[in-house]
């Protein structure tokens, strides 16, 4: 199973597909991809994978999510959708005002785990479609 992000929507359904058929253990990069192509067809939920960058002690680690924003019901509450070892750095609930406050929430379970956050970046997001250009940022 290939989970390079730089892929398009073509591969992201794909690898989902292959990850729902083998019902495989994954990483965080596939929970995004499932969960791209889960929430494809949800017109009123917006989609964008948020990347961390974080350091305990010597050790450097990344970890993706995809930070969704509900807009169907005016709110546009965020939150987001993910996997990680740590409960508190994967699903979190449509409830937070703004996706800076999503990203600072992060920050503070990051630190509560003793790891300081070097950098955040969040990738390209894109239109609703399962197949897209195979060239590209992973986008949703």
């Amino acid at each position: 199973m290939t989970k390079k992000r730089d892929r398009g929507l073509k591969h992201v359904a794909l690898t989902a597909k292959e990850i729902i058929r083998e019902a495989l253990p994954i990483q965080c990069v596939e929970a995004v991809f499932l969960g791209c192509y889960l929430t494809s067809e949800m017109s009123d939920l917006e989609r964008f994978p948020l990347s961390f960058k974080s350091a305990a002690g010597s050790h450097v680690y990344r970890h993706i999510v995809l930070a969704v924003q509900h807009s169907g019901s005016g709110t546009g509450k965020w939150g987001a959708i993910g996997i990680s070892r740590r409960d508190t750095l994967m699903y979190k609930e449509l409830k937070f005002a703004s996706l800076s406050a999503l990203v600072w929430h992060f920050k503070e379970c990051y630190e509560a785990c003793t790891h300081e956050v070097e950098g955040w970046r969040r990738e390209r997001g894109r239109g609703h479609r399962r197949y897209g250009s195979s060239v590209g940022a992973l986008m949703c």
